[in-house]
């Protein structure tokens, strides 16, 4: 699996696909400036860049299901 920062919906949301482009699935709808994932070294959670609403970022995580989100 890839996981990517895409704006498609107008703002930077965390995204997974498989490796051959298919299966796109968006994982993010916290936060309205997510970037940079990172998987973890066990590949079940992705780690990656918040902006907060008070303007400051913040690392947060989400499993690949898209629940979990810390």
């Amino acid at each position: 699996m890839i996981a990517y920062s895409s704006d498609r919906t107008g703002s930077p949301q965390i995204y997974i696909m498989d490796s051959d482009g298919l299966n796109v699935r968006r994982l993010t709808y916290r936060g309205g400036y997510n970037d940079s994932p990172i998987w973890s070294s066990r590949g079940d959670l992705i780690t990656f860049v918040s902006r907060t609403k008070y303007g400051r970022f913040d690392l947060a995580s989400i499993d690949t299901s898209g629940a979990d989100y810390r």
